[in-house]
């Protein structure tokens, strides 16, 4: 009976260890899991994200043709296929390869960041940020909308639209990363939001960061009194 107790004991022991251990990233970041699950799966992110977005008044697309007509007004630019740095998913129909202009600049700098930390370590291959989404207009929103979970649809509520609609957002894959560089590129845009110069969401069932880019730096203050009062 007393190798049963010990025995019990000691799993407890090593699965708390373990749990705690689990908890910690393997990049030596600041942050633990908890931290970026609060950050990235917290409440009212769509809201603040169309916050964001009625704020600075950005164009949600209805169709294609708006997205070629910003385009033309330099209000839209085009996303290059592939870079040094970064590439887009091969899927991604290429009448969507466009983002504002300072998302286009954030892009840029993330995925170079990114490239150089990994080609500061000589035993890691070189790897580039995927980007698995840009621009999109309600029509293929409505339509991503009955595959994707992650895909927002709501045509009634004005706080619950993708920011995808706006031309500032867009998503990196995480599926070809590591532990240690999934936790880096966590930090990383972390630090970012915690300047209210980004909004993060974790969509984990499609193994991607889904990232917002503010014009500028946007404070929400007492968001929950905000929501609840325009319930």
């Amino acid at each position: 009976m007393r190798k049963v107790i010990f025995t019990f004991l000691f799993f407890c022991f090593s699965l708390s260890g373990f749990v705690e251990a689990k908890d910690a990233c393997c990049c030596n970041s600041k942050y633990g899991n908890k931290d970026f699950k609060k950050a990235f799966l917290g409440e009212y992110s769509l809201e603040k994200q169309n916050f964001v977005a009625d704020l600075w008044k950005l164009q949600r697309f209805e169709n294609e043709l708006e997205i070629k007509e910003a385009v033309r007004l330099k209000k839209l630019v085009s996303v290059p296929s592939s870079t040094q740095y970064y590439f887009v998913d091969s899927r991604l129909d290429k009448k969507t390869h466009f983002v504002s202009p300072w998302t286009l600049i954030f892009i840029d700098q993330l995925s170079k960041d990114f490239y150089e930390r990994a080609q500061s370590d000589k035993k890691k291959n070189k790897k580039k940020i995927k980007v698995a989404s840009l621009v999109r207009h309600r029509k293929y929103q409505k339509a991503l909308a009955k595959r994707n979970p992650n895909a927002v649809w709501d045509e009634n509520n004005p706080d619950r639209q993708s920011s995808h609609l706006t031309g500032a957002t867009f998503d990196v894959s995480t599926k070809d990363l590591t532990r240690d560089e999934i936790c880096w590129l966590k930090e990383y845009l972390l630090e970012l939001q915690n300047l209210n110069l980004i909004h993060v969401r974790d969509e984990f069932y499609n193994n991607c960061l889904h990232v917002m880019v503010f014009p500028v730096p946007t404070f929400f203050g007492d968001f929950e009194k905000y929501v609840n009062e325009r319930k």
